[in-house]
């Protein structure tokens, strides 16, 4: 059985929070390069997953 897309969403999502967790998590390197494009990967997955789940309703 093919997983859902809510599914794929919801695994990719935890994937990059465990990227954020594994980074550097000091306050001062919160603008790093390295930190940001994860957050701003894991910010546009967050706002399709709940555009999907909507659809869904």
């Amino acid at each position: 059985m093919e997983p859902t897309r809510l599914t794929v969403l919801e695994q990719e999502m935890e994937r990059l929070r465990g990227e954020l967790y594994q980074t550097d998590t000091d306050p001062r390197h919160l603008s790093e390069a390295t930190l940001l494009p994860i957050s701003k990967k894991l910010d546009a997955l967050i706002v399709e997953y709940y555009k999907e789940k909507k659809k869904q309703m």
